[in-house]
């Protein structure tokens, strides 16, 4: 990874950074760090947005202010518990471990992530952005695409060397559910560090609710030996004040813009995906068997019927067309809201990204999502789409004959179920 570095130190105010230095070891590290120095490469090595010609390399500032409880500061020895198998270095800023304003001495250093060459501005914060997302306590003040990082002599310096670098670990980050599902039992001497992690993602996904703080005291059982109630309380309410500080930020996203759903939108655009939707929402109307092929129940009995079964097809294609439909009004409305639509409409689409707060860029990614659903859809309501979604889904949806005969007192006729005891349809 390449960093730039100026003649001076400490030094706000510089702009010129010509020395290039390549850094493959913490000595090298520590020659670039103890200047002022910044993670990209600008024209004529002017420090600006608008001057980005490329980098690879993404700082990012932890300076512990989520709590002023030390059990709850993120040491640098642990820093890999949290991007496990990640290569990086991490440098002690100049106030590590200093009094910095009203809050007290702790462990505050940089985060330096080699990842593969970025070319673009926005891009690059973008990806800034993204790792935070997933780890909330770096600095969200210091995400801009010119952030420079000031001069420190003889600092300490960790290296970790993973095998893997951060772009690749955020893309297999998984959901939170996913995540809190893998949790094993928290043992002593992690507890408080996990729980504050736990509690984080939990107020930045929920915000501060009822669900939010019941979900917490469910993690809390399994922590071995258990956290005391106070310690619990200590706890969230240092989450809550550090998610007062981040909702505050002018580039925060509320956890209802941020967290999209969609009922009928597959995990991938493919046959699969949407064999897999289909499964989902309509195996009580749908089944599949050898003998018969499609069964479709009609409300009163299962009828072999191909077309029915292509009818329900139709009807799913019309029920994402609904949902697609929705969102893109939804989000179209948003950006009139928010001034993004004019952003559009005075400039060139790549400008107006360049040129959106964090909010306007998150609406517009959610509006080409679902305009991406839609045209999926349009496109499934073409009759080969149609029969390839049944191809898959009818191993999805099968059921063995003897199911079909599992009932002795029932019969299935053209017209109707007879239950044979009574008589009745």
């Amino acid at each position: 990874m390449d960093l730039y570095s100026s003649d001076t130190i400490g030094n706000h105010r510089a702009t010129i950074f010509p020395h290039q230095v390549s850094v493959d070891s913490k000595e090298k590290i520590e020659q670039a760090a103890a200047y002022d120095h910044v993670a990209a490469d600008y024209e004529n090595n002017y420090r600006s947005v608008g001057n980005f010609k490329v980098s690879n390399v993404v700082v990012l500032d932890l300076d512990n202010d989520h709590s002023d409880n030390s059990e709850d500061w993120i040491e640098m020895s642990d820093f890999t518990t949290y991007f496990q198998d990640v290569t990086c270095y991490l440098v002690a800023s100049r106030n590590h471990q200093k009094s910095k304003g009203s809050l007290s001495a702790r462990p505050r250093f940089h985060v330096y992530f080699p990842i593969e060459e970025v070319y673009d501005a926005q891009d690059y914060k973008q990806l800034k952005e993204s790792i935070v997302d997933y780890f909330p306590y770096f600095d969200r003040n210091a995400l801009d695409s010119a952030r420079m990082i000031f001069g420190v002599a003889n600092p300490e310096i960790v290296h970790c060397a993973g095998n893997q670098k951060v772009c690749s670990f955020i893309r297999q980050v998984p959901s939170f559910e996913t995540w809190n599902r893998e949790q094993s039992l928290i043992p002593e001497g992690s507890r408080n560090s996990t729980m504050s992690h736990y509690a984080g993602r939990l107020l930045i996904r929920l915000g501060n609710t009822k669900k939010a703080r019941e979900q917490f005291n469910q993690k809390a059982l399994d922590c071995s030996p258990p956290l005391s109630e106070e310690e619990l309380n200590k706890i969230w309410q240092s989450a809550l004040n550090f998610g007062e500080r981040v909702s505050q930020d002018p580039n925060y996203i509320p956890p209802d813009q941020f967290n999209v759903t969609y009922q009928y939108k597959p995990t991938d655009y493919s046959d699969v995906g949407q064999a897999s939707v289909l499964a989902e929402h309509f195996s009580h109307q749908l089944c599949y068997s050898p003998s018969t092929d499609f069964l479709v129940y009609n409300g009163s009995y299962w009828d072999e019927s191909k077309s029915q079964a292509v009818g329900i097809v139709k009807e799913l294609t019309n029920k994402q067309l609904e949902e697609a439909g929705n969102k893109i009004n939804e989000y179209r409305q948003l950006l009139e809201n928010n001034g993004g639509m004019q952003l559009l409409a005075s400039m060139s689409k790549k400008k107006a990204q360049e040129a959106m707060t964090k909010e306007q860029a998150v609406i517009m990614r959610n509006l080409e999502e679902a305009l991406a659903y839609e045209d999926f859809v349009l496109k499934r309501r073409d009759n080969r789409y149609i029969q390839s979604a049944l191809d898959v889904v009818s191993h999805l949806v099968e059921i063995e004959q003897d199911a079909l005969d599992q009932d002795e007192v029932l019969i299935n006729t053209h017209s109707y179920t007879l239950e044979l005891e009574i008589g009745e349809m």
